[in-house]
């Protein structure tokens, strides 16, 4: 069960990264982890890009598996990170 959680947080990791590149401190990031077993996807809320952490999303993620969801590891989720840029500019 380790080696998933690292699988999964260095794959969080990687997509943060691609998405943080092109943003600037104190624009937005949200999350959502979509899985066909759960009812509802897994909504990571708003919060400033410096704070979207790969420990946030797994915190998100743990607490909706520990709530006796029922989601096969083996089974594929889509997860989708969204960016909000504020304009800049003088």
């Amino acid at each position: 069960m380790v080696d998933m959680k690292n699988l999964l947080q260095e794959a969080f990791q990687k997509m943060i990264d691609r998405v943080k590149k092109d943003l600037h401190p104190g624009d937005i990031m949200r999350g959502a982890i979509y899985n066909d077993h759960l009812d509802l996807p897994i909504y990571i809320p708003c919060r400033k890009m410096e704070d979207m952490t790969t420990e946030v999303i797994m915190e998100h993620l743990i607490s909706v598996l520990n709530s006796n969801e029922d989601v096969p590891i083996d089974s594929s989720s889509h997860i989708v990170l969204w960016a909000i840029k504020y304009p800049r500019g003088g």
